[in-house]
């Protein structure tokens, strides 16, 4: 993940975090609906399939994403305040998503696809993605907070912002891509 990251940052020079960011933003979209029914829980929890929740999680990505751009647009324009405001809006979104989505979404997919044999998707490796981009915001906000409360910005605060964005807009790209669409119904992964 990190050797993927640097490779794009190395391609970053010609196309501004920003620019990235509105691409990623613009490029989010939901999956078609299934025609399974509805109701069904996770075998072995209380976990219930949510016909919403995929549409629901790429509205918190498109806001996510969204807080980050107000989060370099206010860095860009000088406003420190502004710019430690949003980054503690970030922060609550982003620990909220993060806990509705480990349950809601990767738990509920580890227990119904328990006998589903399909190589094409690793919930792990998905959950293992989410915690590595989770941490790294979590150590960017807490490395950046207190100094920005207090109207000063380190130098690495760019720099830093830039990685953070580029490592989520992949994060979010892989799951739309390779995770998203094998989110069913229990009775589907027969």
């Amino acid at each position: 993940m990190l050797s993927l990251i640097k490779s794009l940052k190395d391609k970053a020079h010609k196309v501004s975090a920003l620019e990235s960011l509105r691409t990623a933003v613009h490029n989010i979209s939901a999956p078609q609906a299934s025609g399974h029914s509805t109701k069904g829980q996770a075998e072995g929890t209380e976990i219930t399939y949510n016909p919403r929740l995929i549409v629901e999680l790429i509205e918190e990505h498109k806001r996510l994403m969204s807080l980050l751009l107000e989060v370099e647009t206010a860095f860009s324009n000088g406003k420190i305040a502004a710019t430690h405001k949003k980054l503690e809006a970030f922060n609550a979104s982003l620990g909220d998503h993060m806990l509705k989505k480990n349950i809601k979404l990767y738990i509920y997919m580890q227990y119904s696809m328990k006998r589903f044999n399909n190589n094409d998707v690793n919930i792990a490796e998905f959950k293992r993605g989410m915690t590595a981009a989770s941490r790294h915001a979590n150590t960017f906000i807490k490395n950046h907070k207190n100094t920005l409360s207090k109207g000063r910005v380190k130098p690495s605060f760019a720099e830093d912002l830039d990685t953070i964005i580029q490592e989520i807009a992949i994060h979010i790209e892989h799951e739309k891509s390779g995770l998203f669409p094998y989110y069913l119904p229990p009775d589907a992964y027969v």
